[in-house]
């Protein structure tokens, strides 16, 4: 049971890093032009 909890929410954030990641990313590409100034 607590090895099933613990894979939940090591799941659960992955899912999350992996969402803020590609919120970064789509940042840093949708605002090219800021990073270059």
């Amino acid at each position: 049971n607590l090895a099933q909890g613990q894979n939940a929410s090591l799941v659960t954030f992955v899912g999350y890093l992996f969402s803020v990641c590609l919120s970064l990313y789509f940042n840093c590409v949708g605002g090219e032009n800021l990073i270059t100034e």
